[in-house]
């Protein structure tokens, strides 16, 4: 059986990981979709892609390939692209009064 899926996702999330629960048998690999919406909202709300992808329930590999997929931007991309843009502000020059 499946981890529970956390509350922070709201009830929608909880019923896609209890669809995911029905639908896991050791012997049957029938997948489901997860909807894009739930995927953007995990992308926002957490902090990394294992955060995230714990969870929806999938594995960390499967968020980002679905991330790329629906052209979100991953929690990592996200903190990557906020450390390049502080590098790129730079600090500013100060003035020595010469």
């Amino acid at each position: 059986m499946t981890r529970p899926v956390l509350p922070h996702l709201g009830l929608c999330c909880r019923l896609t990981g209890l669809l995911g629960a029905i639908l896991e048998d050791p012997g049957d690999k029938q997948m489901f979709a997860i909807p894009r919406d739930l995927i953007e909202r995990a992308a926002r709300v957490y902090k990394s892609n294992s955060e995230a992808s714990k969870a929806l329930g999938i594995a960390s590999g499967s968020f980002a390939r679905l991330c790329r997929k629906y052209g979100i931007e991953t929690p990592y991309a996200r903190q990557e692209r906020a450390r390049r843009e502080a590098r790129s502000q730079g600090k500013p020059k100060r003035d020595r009064g010469r």
